[in-house]
């Protein structure tokens, strides 16, 4: 059990009205973390419940993405163009990054489900795009 967790858990998970927001430094800390597995499945569940009540804000959600940026593979650019002659390539830059694109999965389903325009669009532009998600059901009742 991780007692530095704890006392992000209790920071977070003290109730609706209560609860504080992370730093981004201690929502980097709470998610290396659990990442590196240093806190209970029990932690990391308690942890996830009390901050999807909460809402996560900007900052939080920075300092997490900074966390996978520390502990994540890198990801390389693709180069579309494969090293050929980039002067009548429809993107001025002869290496672009994997767009990735999915269906919400907070159990939202009050807004456009503009993902699939959105990929058609990139795509015509010549962007690669990798979409995810599940076709059988909506993520709310899945």
């Amino acid at each position: 059990m991780s007692n530095a967790f704890r006392e992000l858990l209790k920071k977070v998970g003290s109730g609706v009205h209560t609860g504080k927001a992370l730093t981004r430094e201690e929502a980097t800390t709470a998610t290396r973390l659990m990442l590196t597995q240093e806190a209970t499945p029990a932690q990391i569940g308690a942890f996830m419940i009390a901050h999807r009540i909460k809402r996560p804000t900007s900052e939080e959600l920075a300092g997490m993405l900074d966390a996978y940026d520390q502990l994540g593979p890198r990801l390389h650019p693709w180069d579309i163009n494969h090293g050929q002659d980039t002067s009548r390539s429809v993107s001025s830059s002869p290496s672009l990054g994997v767009t990735a694109l999915g269906t919400p999965y907070d159990g939202r389903s009050r807004t456009a489900p503009v993902t699939p325009l959105t990929a058609l669009v990139l795509a015509t532009a010549g962007v690669p795009v990798v979409m995810h998600g599940g076709d059988c059901m909506p993520t709310k009742y899945g």
